[in-house]
């Protein structure tokens, strides 16, 4: 009976959130429900311990452009033409055919947030995944 009330819901209301939290450089001990004791971290805390933690998370590169292109693409970030960091002025980045995980998630019904760090304000329009 629980199994059919949750199938009969309407689509909208069974949508669960979804924050991916993806972090440069973050250790395992620098966050508060990681046993941080020096850092406050109260709002990630929360999340944490209201949500589903995936604390075991390993990366196709160990640089932030080639990692975040994986996470972005469930590509291996060579085959889509990141081969590391990237420096703001540099004139490559992901092609526009290349189908990301925010384009699979929003299906006009859910809604969508990008957040990111500021860096990267100096890409060529066009080259941003927010921009598709």
């Amino acid at each position: 009976l629980a199994c059919h009330s949750v199938l009969a819901a309407p689509r909208a209301a069974r949508l669960p959130n979804i924050v991916v939290v993806f972090c440069d450089d973050l250790g395992w001990g620098d966050l508060g429900c990681q046993g941080a004791q020096g850092i406050r971290t109260p709002h990630l805390d929360r999340m944490a311990r209201e949500g589903t933690r995936f604390t075991r998370f390993y990366v196709a590169q160990a640089v932030c452009s080639a990692s975040r292109t994986a996470l972005l693409t469930g590509c291996y970030p060579n085959r889509v033409g990141i081969h590391g960091a990237l420096g703001p002025k540099q004139p490559i980045g992901l092609h526009p055919d290349e189908t990301t995980l925010a384009e699979v998630w929003f299906d006009g019904v859910n809604k969508l947030a990008y957040l990111s760090d500021s860096s990267r304000m100096d890409f060529p329009p066009n080259w941003y995944t927010t921009d598709r």
